[in-house]
């Protein structure tokens, strides 16, 4: 009954409110979107998890306000996954919702949710028709939100943020600097498990994620560098794992460091990404060194990075290859305690794009996606069981083979 009335509900606002709106003056409201749908062949050469299937990959539907020459609204719901509340499939979430003020054609001022400014391929990675691929680099990849943690790679929520550029000759100086909260956000899932009833979608500490990026722009070359700073809660389980005190692992400062470039030489494109997350953290208090080693250590880093080199075959057709890597891991060592653990992905991928239909105003409208991925996985734990001390060396090596073909619409 409950979602019963709530659809009717959005269902009056949405006949109500722009004519309501529309007797007050207001501007009018435009409403676009783009999804992804794709069918997707997975072949384990293992054989244990082959799999194929159909699925609306991402759906964005999209308001915008015009309120004046400098004044812009935007709102952004993305749904992913073939959602569906009742079969609890997938997710629906509210994007973005944000307010921008362009103080002058090199400078803009955007207060409220958004996707912050983050290397290259952070800015458009939900524009599915612009991309060529079925299947993004994986830390891009928004449908595998469930399977992968893609934030610790990119944030993805910020809520203050100021860009623009500084001409300097033929070249543009790109800028940006925002802030956002930290990742310790309490969920309703940390209500059930601690057994509270507290306002969910709050951060709950003091400290904010920090970030920017610092770019060149020339002819048809674009570079740049990017930061954020910010301090997570989320590795106090492994105090429980290693017997350490309470609280020694609070907030631990976390820096992702992003690095991105990209060209395009007459038919010919290219463009890259590294990042690079680090984690100052100090191993919990209490646990001795190794023997012949000064002070214990915890090592939590991740590396990701990706090149992509396409070359349009024509006015509508472009062709691409891909390599993209990314390792991560859980490295411990001290007293007895002596564990790593790995997770390395490595993905050497092709694909062609076609654009089938362009609207008036030249943007793709229609683009239909083939692609193929070989699919590289290792996960291995190597060393000493912190819990019961015994040895332990476990590995697996999943090769995949992926095909998937899609069609990504502009509405």
């Amino acid at each position: 009954m409950p979602r019963v009335l709530f659809v009717i509900v959005c269902c009056l606002f949405w006949l109500g409110v722009p004519k309501a709106f529309g007797q007050f003056g207001a501007m009018p409201i435009n409403t676009f979107g783009y999804f992804q749908v794709s069918f997707q062949n997975q072949i384990d050469t293992n054989g244990d998890d082959d799999e194929n299937g159909f699925s609306v990959q991402q759906l964005n539907l999209i308001l915008e306000s015009n309120l004046s020459r400098q004044w812009r609204a935007f709102i952004d719901f993305e749904v992913l996954n073939n959602f569906s509340s009742s079969r609890r499939w997938g997710s629906f979430d509210l994007n973005e919702a944000w307010i921008s003020y362009r103080a002058s054609g090199q400078l803009t001022i955007k207060a409220g949710l958004h996707v912050p400014v983050f290397n290259h391929l952070n800015d458009i990675k939900n524009r599915t028709p612009l991309l060529p691929y079925v299947i993004r680099p994986h830390v891009y990849e928004e449908s595998f939100g469930e399977v992968l943690n893609i934030e610790e790679y990119v944030p993805e929520r910020a809520f203050a943020q100021v860009r623009g550029f500084l001409p300097v000759g033929s070249a543009k100086i790109d800028y940006a600097a925002y802030l956002g909260n930290s990742p310790n956000i309490r969920s309703q899932f940390d209500n059930e498990r601690d057994g509270d009833d507290e306002q969910t979608g709050i951060d709950t500490t003091t400290t904010f994620l920090v970030g920017g990026r610092l770019g060149l722009r020339y002819r048809e070359l674009t570079l740049g560098g990017s930061v954020t700073r910010e301090t997570v809660n989320f590795f106090r389980d492994i105090e429980r794992v290693v017997g350490a005190p309470a609280q020694s692992l609070n907030n631990v400062p976390k820096t992702r460091l992003g690095a991105d470039v990209s060209f395009h030489l007459d038919k010919l494109s290219f463009e890259g990404e590294v990042i690079a997350v680090r984690y100052d953290v100090d191993p919990p208090t209490g646990l001795r060194p190794r023997p012949g080693e000064r002070r214990p250590r915890l090592d939590l880093d991740r590396l990701f990075y990706y090149g992509t080199l396409g070359y349009h075959l024509n006015e509508n057709l472009f062709a691409y290859a891909s390599y993209w890597f990314s390792d991560e891991g859980f490295d411990l060592r001290a007293g007895e305690a002596d564990l790593l653990d790995e997770l390395d992905i490595e993905v050497v991928t092709a694909g062609l794009r076609y654009t089938l239909m362009r609207n008036e105003v030249g943007f793709d409208q229609v683009t239909l996606k083939a692609q193929y991925a070989y699919v590289l996985i290792g996960v291995s734990t190597r060393g000493i069981d912190p819990i019961g001390g015994e040895p332990v060396n476990l590995s697996e090596n999943p090769r995949l083979h992926l095909l998937g073909v899609g069609v990504s619409v502009l509405f």
